[in-house]
């Protein structure tokens, strides 16, 4: 059930231990804490109101929020929180409204690449985007999901196939 923990047995017994178990818990508190108001994360927390570079290294890569966001959901998506389950459902949803209203629609699908993360950034996101779907079953999240995927099949390199920082780059 989404945003729901393992059963404590289960948990434990696929390598869990109350250590691991709290550093999860302090992890998530800490993501929570550094969010932006808008709903992202920066690799800069010097931007984070609740921080402002006091953490140690508070990183300097401010350009690639997307990137940033998607790993923070990631983490939270990961231990069962969703936008509509869990202790951090606001954080969730605050996350995924950042990316939603950040996909770049167009006719190749929608697009979340930007400058510094590149192609990067737009693979963490659409992992985020298609995890939270999954995880949620929430309709309001299954095109930007697939726009996200068409995307990824957009930037292709169509010679090579494979794909590299920018769309369709050999």
């Amino acid at each position: 059930e989404p945003g729901e923990r393992k059963p404590r047995e289960l948990i434990f017994r696929t390598g869990s231990n109350n250590a691991t178990e709290k550093a999860v818990h302090a992890a998530l508190k800490w993501l929570d804490k550094h969010q932006m108001a808008d709903g992202s994360w920066s690799f800069d927390h010097r931007q984070c109101p609740a921080c402002q570079g006091k953490c140690g290294n508070p990183g300097s890569l401010a350009d690639a929020p997307n990137a940033a966001t998607g790993l923070a959901l990631l983490a939270f998506l990961g231990a069962g929180q969703t936008h509509q389950a869990g202790e951090y459902r606001s954080t969730v949803k605050a996350g995924l409204d950042y990316l939603v209203g950040h996909l770049q629609e167009g006719p190749q699908g929608g697009s979340l690449h930007e400058s510094g993360g590149t192609m990067y950034s737009h693979g963490i996101a659409a992992l985020a985007l298609c995890e939270a779907y999954a995880l949620s079953t929430d309709t309001k999240l299954k095109a930007p999901a697939q726009k996200a995927i068409d995307f990824i099949c957009f930037a292709q390199d169509p010679v090579g196939g494979g794909w590299r920082d920018m769309p369709r780059q050999p």
